[in-house]
């Protein structure tokens, strides 16, 4: 446990670093002003709703394929959300119906922008990275016409 602790912490500690060069990056020029307040950041529950740092959340309502659990979000910027806790991921073989549901812990990470409809003072993130430093979920892939699975050390998704 201590040493799974371990590993996240310094996983986390790199997304951190890399968040802060973003931000650094695309900071506002000097002499800038700004005529309206910072978005907020948000992602969408299955009802629609903008949220803010859930603890549990269903990136993909309509299937359930990943689902993140016990989430912690010690980061929630307007460039890039991180956080760490468990993902349950149906590994859709041979289809989504008999899929194994795999449940692993990660450090996720969310980017990306988009507007939120009906809620113009939002922007929901686009884009999630899944980091999985123990035990890794099956993902099938077709290869010569075969599916294999491959268990990745990361994988993004969009939504």
């Amino acid at each position: 446990m201590m040493n799974r602790k371990r590993t996240i912490s310094t996983v986390f500690a790199a997304i951190s670093a890399a968040a802060l060069g973003a931000g650094i990056a695309q900071a506002i020029p000097a002499g800038a002003t700004t005529a309206r307040s910072a978005p907020k950041y948000v992602v969408l529950s299955c009802k629609g709703k903008p949220v803010s740092k859930p603890a549990n959340w269903t990136p993909f309502c309509a299937d359930q394929g990943v689902v993140l659990k016990n989430m912690h979000w010690p980061s929630w910027t307007s460039h890039l959300a991180s956080g760490y806790g468990t993902v349950y991921e149906n590994d859709n073989y041979p289809n989504h119906a008999q899929g194994k549901i795999y449940k692993v812990p990660a450090v996720v990470t969310l980017w990306g922008s988009a507007t939120v409809k009906n809620h113009p003072s939002d922007r929901t993130y686009t884009k999630m990275t899944l980091m999985f430093p123990g035990r890794r979920p099956a993902v099938y892939k077709k290869l010569n016409g075969k599916w294999t699975a491959t268990h990745p050390q990361t994988q993004t998704l969009g939504f």
